[in-house]
């Protein structure tokens, strides 16, 4: 957009005061000048004169014309810039006083001759005033007495300048152009690369106006152009860390028009809050712009994929104990409980009496989570050897004696039954042996009872516990 254009004749660096010149030149051939000289008397209707007083008379400071040669006079009236483009009412005076009585001629007075209304305003007392509009500069006015004419207006100063008002990125600078057919000055600006010069480089730190100015004689045009300093700026989310699968909310605040790149994962690019979701670790900048500015900031999502290993699989004998090993993670929990000898420990002992499978959850120091699982299958030696888990010796004929059932009979190197003082109330070394609830001919009461059973099966030597009920 054009900057704003002014033609002025009061600014900075110039002196207060007048500043609109014009020069009024009267030719009084065949007029007699008497010993007073050629005067200018009237009024300025609106502001005072700087060189001549309002309500002007043949007497007041200033309003006696020069002799050039010949019968032609002239004098140069300023008068302040506020005057523009208002009204003037004068009339040329032949003498130094201001009545006829004393030998003034003043035209436009009642029967005067030649001069008339074309060219003036009536003076409320039978007589007429010239009339002329004060220009915005300078201008002249020439006439003969009698004699009606135009004032002709200066020549204005005009300058313009360009870019017109334009955005910059803090940092930046820009050439500025002013053209003028006369010389060219700028506001003193300590941003500028020079004063008195046409194209002068701007690299203001802010948002600043600027003014170059062009001048005939005391008359000045005036045209602004703005730069507008322009520093976006933005802030990221903290970095993060998430676990594979998870989602993030990232945010970022600052000035401007925000997008996020790469896209990759984000639930959008052109938002200030997006839902980062990415398969693996990322860098994600925010970039706020404003126009052609730019300005960034980074967030680093770390993706975390954790793998625990919960060991391989094995096979124990019942009865014997394996140290499971579990890796990959800062916390460990196993599931099911059963058979181990911790829950929430790397490497726990199992000693399961089945066959299992033991589920392991790994957590890492992030809180990310990974399963693996690990079976252990319990082997019976001697399988096919069980025990009832209750008998009942009350002479009905049913479940009258407790022993070991098989359906083949390996060695026996001891069974025995112990009552619940520990005091060994039956001992057997064979199959067709078994007890039948009695001690040393007595009863035993009804309660439970511990049993023990060695063998040797399988080419090695097995011990079989168990508890079992007698009931009567």
């Amino acid at each position: 957009m054009r900057g704003v254009f002014l033609i002025i004749c009061l600014f900075a660096g110039y002196a207060a005061g007048a500043q609109i010149n014009i020069t009024f030149t009267i030719d009084v051939t065949g007029s007699a000048v008497g010993a007073g000289g050629m005067h200018i008397a009237g009024q300025f209707a609106t502001d005072s004169a700087i060189s001549i007083n309002a309500d002007w008379n043949p007497a007041a400071p200033g309003s006696k014309m020069t002799h050039l040669s010949g019968s032609t006079y002239q004098l140069l009236v300023t008068f302040p810039f506020s005057a523009a483009g208002k009204l003037l009412e004068f009339e040329f005076v032949r003498d130094s006083v201001w009545n006829n009585n004393t030998g003034d001629v003043s035209e436009g007075n009642p029967n005067d001759c030649c001069l008339d209304l074309t060219c003036g305003l009536s003076d409320q007392s039978g007589g007429i005033n010239r009339v002329i509009t004060i220009p915005a500069c300078s201008g002249s006015y020439d006439c003969s007495w009698n004699i009606c004419a135009s004032l002709i207006p200066g020549p204005d100063p005009v300058i313009t300048v360009s870019p017109g008002n334009i955005i910059i990125c803090k940092g930046e600078s820009v050439q500025l152009n002013a053209a003028s057919s006369t010389a060219v000055s700028w506001q003193a600006d300590p941003t500028l690369s020079c004063l008195l010069c046409n194209n002068p480089l701007a690299s203001p730190d802010t948002t600043t106006y600027y003014y170059a100015f062009a001048a005939i004689g005391s008359c000045m045009a005036v045209e602004t152009v703005l730069v507008e300093v322009v520093v976006p700026a933005v802030t990221a989310a903290a970095d993060t860390v998430l676990c594979n699968g998870a989602s993030a909310q990232l945010y970022a605040t600052g000035s401007g028009n925000i997008t996020w790149t790469p896209a990759t994962g984000l639930s959008c690019s052109s938002c200030d809050n997006p839902v980062a979701s990415p398969a693996s670790t990322i860098l994600y900048y925010a970039t706020a712009s404003a126009g052609n500015c730019f300005a960034k900031d980074s967030v680093l999502v770390t993706v975390e994929t954790i793998s625990v290993e919960a060991g391989t699989d094995e096979q124990l004998l019942l009865g014997d104990s394996v140290m499971l090993h579990g890796s990959g993670a800062s916390q460990y929990q196993w599931q099911p409980p059963d058979g181990l000898s911790c829950t929430d420990c790397a490497s726990p002992v199992a000693m399961p009496i089945v066959s299992a499978t033991y589920t392991l959850t790994g957590t890492s120091d992030n809180g990310c989570k990974a399963t693996d699982e690990v079976t252990l299958i319990v082997i019976v030696p001697c399988d096919g050897i069980f025990f009832p888990n209750a008998f009942t010796p009350n002479g009905d004929g049913r479940n009258e004696t407790f022993g070991p059932v098989s359906n083949f009979h390996p060695a026996i190197n001891a069974f025995r039954i112990y009552n619940r003082w520990g005091e060994m109330v039956f001992e057997s070394k064979s199959f067709s042996s078994q007890w039948n609830g009695n001690l040393h001919g007595e009863p035993q009461p009804t309660g439970a009872y511990a049993y023990d059973l060695t063998l040797l099966c399988d080419g090695r030597q097995v011990e079989l516990k168990g508890i079992v009920s007698l009931l009567r």
